[in-house]
């Protein structure tokens, strides 16, 4: 991965669940639910679904 990313062939480190994380937020985009990642759908959502909008408090 180094040798890539001196190689300017990616910009950053990501590791297998950054991976998983994109895939199931491409499936959602294209078929509207998540994939079956895990035996309860909840898991999935909170672990993978890299597409929620999160309310901030302002400064």
């Amino acid at each position: 991965m180094n040798e890539a990313i001196e190689a300017k062939v990616i910009a950053s480190r990501f590791t297998f669940h950054d991976l998983r994380a994109y895939y199931a937020t491409q499936f959602k985009r294209e078929s509207g639910t998540l994939p079956d990642l895990h035996a309860n759908p909840a898991t999935t959502a909170r672990v993978y679904d890299r597409n929620k909008i999160v309310k901030r408090k302002a400064l």
